[in-house]
């Protein structure tokens, strides 16, 4: 059986025109940080006379850990208040790992 080659060299390599393509891999994820607050309970647990308002912020950062990796994070932090008193306080931040290879 001929075997076949299409790797436009003899020893398999890729021709000098020829690029591998760009790859983000990511590596592993995990919670890096988790808070939940609920300083109002019990009372704020009962039927309230309005809803709660609720403002969400999220932030992106980045961390080199080598030429290749990198570890991301996104925090959230969200908060409901009513009545200008807290009901509930949520901050996480979840971050990864990722790989990029073969940027040019």
């Amino acid at each position: 059986m001929a075997e076949n080659d299409q790797s436009g060299s003899e020893n398999g390599s890729l021709a000098a025109d020829e690029q591998i393509a760009p790859q983000l891999r990511v590596i592993t994820q995990y919670i890096k940080d988790m808070s939940f607050e609920n300083p109002g309970a019990p009372q704020s647990l009962t039927p309230q006379s309005e809803a709660p308002k609720i403002g969400v912020n999220v932030d992106v950062g980045v961390r080199g850990l080598s030429d290749t990796d990198f570890e991301v994070e996104i925090k959230l932090s969200i908060e409901a208040m009513a009545a200008d008193k807290p009901i509930f306080i949520v901050e996480l931040t979840y971050a990864g790992i990722c790989r990029l290879e073969n940027i040019p």
